[in-house]
């Protein structure tokens, strides 16, 4: 295979650490990778660095965050940009084990890796599933999450957004060039936007993996297909109860595509009524599911928001 068309990640200024983490599942021990965005060149200023986690959607990697991560980093937070098992450079459950694949287990690998950093408060950025888990994680006392980003997800998510998402996750298409790989990311997250070049490319430069198959090399997904295992038919998705459970002093900044068939500005405004505190929403235009947090306008209020007491 000519490998002359390999998707280029974006530059960044800080460089991550990638590092591994052992989670004990209920039938494996997996290894989960993440990556450390911080500025510190010493354990003493590290301690004294606010503590932000972030995490994906369904079928990405923490890679999506590299922008985000950058941008933080250079103000003093110490970033950490999570894999969740069976995506990107984490472990994949054993064939035997592709039933634990849900939210129970990314909660415990999540709650573990957090209790690993001993910090006695975080904040928390989420993407769709990441976001989900972030709420699953609201409750807990000793996970601590003070301030919340969301999104484009929340309290109820409509079948047809289901059907959406069986219509290509879990799959396992094969690509002989870059181009065919790159060109089929454009297709199954077009609702991210009217992304440059340069963006789809940072987006497919973390999704892929060659496979020998024979005597030649394929391209393929960097995630499991068995992780749509949960999501079995196209149903709606009633979240209040999670919602509902957040404590009120958990402060929130909810984004959401104007396109978004996740996140319903119904949903919006009645979310706006219980659970945690929404301290700003903010909507982009001429996106879906989900803004892809790799421009200015999108990376700015995060930063704004995690930034300001």
């Amino acid at each position: 295979m000519a490998l002359n068309k390999i998707p280029q990640a974006l530059n960044t200024q800080i460089k991550p650490i990638r590092k591994n983490f052992e989670c004990q599942g209920p039938n494996q021990i997996t290894t989960i990778s993440y990556k450390e965005w911080t500025i510190a060149k010493d354990e003493q200023t590290l301690a004294t660095q606010r503590l932000v986690f972030c995490c994906h959607g369904l079928s990405r990697n923490g890679s999506d965050f590299d922008l985000v991560a950058d941008a933080l980093a250079s103000k003093n937070f110490r970033v950490i940009s999570v894999d969740v098992v069976g995506r990107g450079e984490s472990e994949w459950l054993n064939e035997n084990n592709k039933a634990d694949y849900g939210y129970p287990l990314y909660i415990s690998n999540l709650s573990a890796l957090v209790a690993s950093f001993n910090a006695t408060s975080i904040d928390w950025i989420g993407t769709s599933m990441g976001a989900l888990i972030g709420m699953m994680l609201c409750p807990n006392p000793t996970i601590n999450i003070s301030k919340f980003v969301i999104n484009d997800i929340g309290a109820f998510i409509p079948a047809n957004a289901i059907s959406r998402l069986l219509s290509y996750v879990g799959k396992d298409p094969e690509f002989e060039t870059f181009q065919q790989f790159i060109d089929y990311i454009k297709v199954v997250f077009a609702p991210f936007g009217d992304l440059t070049e340069a963006q789809w490319e940072h987006l497919a430069s973390s999704s892929y993996k060659i496979v020998k198959q024979s005597d030649k090399e394929i391209i393929k997904l960097n995630y499991d297909p068995a992780i749509i295992g949960p999501i079995k038919t196209a149903a709606d998705i009633n979240l209040w109860p999670v919602w509902n459970a957040i404590p009120r002093s958990i402060k929130v900044l909810l984004l959401r595509g104007e396109l978004s068939d996740i996140l319903l500005r119904e949903t919006v405004e009645q979310m706006k009524l219980s659970g945690a505190e929404i301290c700003s929403f903010i909507e982009f235009s001429g996106v879906g599911h989900a803004p892809a947090l790799l421009t200015e306008a999108q990376i700015t209020p995060i930063v704004n928001f995690l930034t300001n007491a």
